[in-house]
């Protein structure tokens, strides 16, 4: 898909040139302007079979979250006994404010 950029790109080049030396300006302007955008989306779509599927971007994400979570333990665990510890504190508040 490739080799065929480089002549798409001449035919499309040389196809202008003959339009602003036998037409209006205006007129040649729309013709460069649309063979150039029928290049790009050449361009663009060679490489489209090239990209993963959602699938494989699924995959991959679910293994980042998973090591991003693994890494992440440590923390989740200090933060868990940091909240145990201060429920207990609440409670023996609570516990205290009723026998008063």
């Amino acid at each position: 898909m490739r080799l065929l950029l480089i002549p798409a790109f001449g035919v499309a080049v040389v196809l202008s040139v003959l339009a602003f030396l036998t037409i209006s300006p205006v007129l040649a302007a729309a013709v460069l302007i649309g063979s150039m955008t029928l290049v790009a989306v050449l361009a663009l779509s060679s490489t489209w079979d090239q990209h993963p599927s959602y699938e494989e971007r699924e995959q991959a994400r679910t293994l980042r979250r998973k090591e991003k979570w693994e890494r992440s333990a440590g923390a989740r665990a200090k933060d868990r006994a940091r909240y145990e510890a201060y429920q207990e504190g609440r409670a023996r508040k609570a516990a205290r404010e009723q026998r008063s």
